[in-house]
């Protein structure tokens, strides 16, 4: 793959999502990633005490196409700005279907302003990009009711609080429609 990293993506049917839901789904496996505990049971995870301090949504409806491999000419496929009362990681996750592969060369978090708190985040500061870099959704195979819906997450480590822009930009070396695509964020307490 031209020397970039490939990530593993969950990718699920319009009958998947329908029967297991789309968010319940995600917000589990989230929850999951952050606690290194994917291989247990729900009751595990409820037990963690995780504390939640801002989350947001972006949700697009109207789809979007996509034909540069520059990330930059292309427009946001996800765009949040969230209060951040916490320090701690924040969890990214972006959903869509997609009719053929798509990168997701950048997914940055950039403080906006301190938002009144003390030792809150620098505005000049350089975005902090999150981890794992560089994502690729590979579709292969004709469609068998809608395009496939791809799902990945991603962390922000340890940011502090204050107000943050966590944006989502596309690349595709061919054309790739967007469509019904979700973008969330969800910032943790560190314990």
């Amino acid at each position: 793959m031209d020397g970039e990293n490939v990530i593993m993506s969950q990718i699920l049917t319009d009958n998947q999502v329908r029967r297991f839901g789309k968010f319940w789904f995600l917000a589990l496996w989230t929850i999951a990633c952050i606690a290194g505990t994917a291989n247990k049971g729900v009751a595990d995870m409820v037990q963690l005490g995780v504390t939640v301090c801002g989350a947001g949504i972006d949700r697009r409806d109207t789809p979007v196409t996509i034909n540069s491999h520059d990330s930059l000419a292309n427009p946001p496929v996800g765009d949040i700005t969230l209060t951040k009362n916490c320090y701690g990681p924040v969890i990214g996750t972006f959903t869509a279907a997609i009719n053929t592969t798509l990168h997701l060369h950048q997914r940055r978090a950039k403080c906006i302003s301190n938002g009144g708190f003390a030792g809150g985040c620098n505005p000049f500061s350089l975005p902090v990009d999150a981890l794992p870099s560089h994502t690729e959704f590979h579709v292969t195979g004709a469609a068998q009711i809608s395009d496939p819906v791809v799902a990945a997450s991603w962390m922000w480590s340890n940011l502090p609080r204050g107000v943050w822009r966590f944006h989502v930009q596309p690349a595709a070396f061919s054309a790739v429609i967007i469509s019904n695509s979700t973008f969330t964020v969800e910032a943790f307490q560190r314990p």
